[in-house]
C-alpha cells in the first residue's frame, strides 16, 4: 500500500501532556484530495487535503487523511511539507487550482462499532476493540474520503474544459470569414489544440486504481469493505464518475467537430491562396509577353503619332 500513517498529539507539539492523539493518512500516487471535518462536542473531525499534482497528466500528488487532529496542527504541518518538497512541474494557476478546492466536512466520534450513519453522516469508530483494529477501520474510511476528494479535482478540471470549449464555439460563431480561415498563428480563431490536450490528459483519470477501484486489502476484509462500500455510496462516487465521462464524451465530439472544422478552413485558405499565386503568375507571364497593353502607354503612342503627321503636313512661309 501507498500509504504513510502518522500519529501525533492533536494540537502538535503545543498539546498538553493528557492530549488525546491524532492520526493522519498520507495517500502517495497520482491524483489530488482534500477533505476535513468539523468538531463538536465529544466529536472529532477528519480532514483530507492535497498536495499539488495534476489529474491524469502524470504529475506526483500526496492526500492526507486527518483524524482528530487540530486546524492549526494541521495547517502547520502541511505548510512544512510542501516547503520540504520538490519543486513541482505544474504552473501557479494550476497550483493554486487544485488548492482553491473546498474541503469536505463531516464528523466521528467513538462508539460501540464502526459505522457511517446515514441520517447525519457521521462517522463511529468502534472504542472497544484494539487500537490496530480501529486504525484499519480509519484505513477503509480514509480510502473513501481520498477517492471522493480527487473526484471532486477532476470535475473541477472537467468544468473548466467544458467553459473553454464553449468560449472557442462562441468565439468561432462570432468570427469574420478571413478569420476562420487564417491559422490560429496568424490572427485565425482559436482551434482548441491546447484545450484537446487537457481533455485527452483528464480522461486518463479512469486509470487510476486509487479513483476508480476498491482497494485490494480490503476484498480479504468485508466488514470493512462495507465501510468503504457506504462512503463510496454516500458520495455517490460511481454515479458522478459516469456523469464526468459522460460530460467529458460530450466536450470531445464537440472539440473533434471543430476540429474537424477548422481543418477544412485551413485547406480552403491554402487552396484560395495557391488559386490567387497561380492567377497572378499568369498575370506576370501575360504582361511580359505584351498581351495586355496599359491605356497609358496607348495613349502617348497615339499623341505621338498626331504629332508626327502634324509636322510632315506643315508647308514652308
Amino acid at each position: 500500500e501507498d500509504v504513510v500513517y502518522l500519529s501525533a498529539p492533536v494540537m502538535g507539539c503545543n498539546s498538553p501532556v493528557d492530549a488525546p492523539p491524532a492520526s493522519v493518512f498520507f495517500f502517495t500516487g497520482y491524483g489530488s484530495t482534500a477533505s476535513d471535518s468539523e468538531k463538536e462536542d465529544r466529536s472529532f473531525g477528519t480532514t483530507t487535503y492535497g498536495s499539488t499534482g495534476s489529474i491524469g497528466g502524470g504529475g506526483p500528488m500526496c492526500v492526507s487523511v486527518w483524524w482528530g487532529a487540530s486546524a492549526e496542527f494541521e495547517e502547520s504541518l502541511l505548510t512544512d511539507l510542501r516547503a520540504a518538497a520538490s519543486k513541482s512541474s505544474l504552473s501557479k494557476q494550476e497550483m493554486d487550482n487544485r488548492l482553491a478546492v473546498p474541503k469536505e466536512e463531516t464528523r466521528f466520534q467513538f462508539g460501540a462499532r464502526s459505522e457511517l450513519k446515514g441520517r447525519d453522516d457521521e462517522i463511529t469508530i468502534n472504542s472497544y476493540v484494539p487500537a490496530s483494529s480501529r486504525l484499519l477501520d480509519q484505513l477503509a474510511f480514509s480510502h473513501a474520503l481520498q477517492r471522493h476528494m480527487k473526484l471532486l479535482l477532476v470535475e473541477d478540471e472537467a468544468e473548466r474544459i467544458v467553459s473553454a470549449m464553449k468560449r472557442i464555439v462562441r468565439q468561432g460563431l462570432g468570427a469574420s470569414w478571413p478569420a476562420r480561415l487564417l491559422p490560429t498563428a496568424l490572427g485565425g480563431v482559436d482551434s482548441g489544440a491546447s484545450t484537446i490536450q487537457r481533455l485527452l490528459l483528464l480522461r486518463e483519470f479512469n486509470f487510476d486504481p486509487d479513483l476508480m477501484s476498491t482497494p485490494d486489502w480490503l476484498w480479504e476484509q468485508p466488514a470493512r469493505e462495507a465501510l468503504y462500500d457506504a462512503m463510496v455510496l454516500e458520495y455517490e462516487i460511481e454515479e458522478r464518475i459516469e456523469a464526468v465521462n459522460q460530460q467529458l464524451d460530450y466536450a470531445q465530439s464537440t472539440m473533434d467537430s471543430l476540429t474537424e472544422d477548422k481543418r477544412h478552413s485551413h485547406s480552403l485558405f491554402v487552396e484560395y491562396t495557391i488559386v490567387v499565386l497561380i492567377a497572378f503568375e499568369i498575370f506576370v507571364e501575360v504582361y511580359s509577353l505584351g498581351w495586355i497593353p496599359f491605356g497609358t502607354e496607348h495613349s502617348l503612342k497615339g499623341s505621338h503619332m498626331q504629332m508626327h503627321l502634324a509636322c510632315d503636313g506643315e508647308r514652308p512661309e
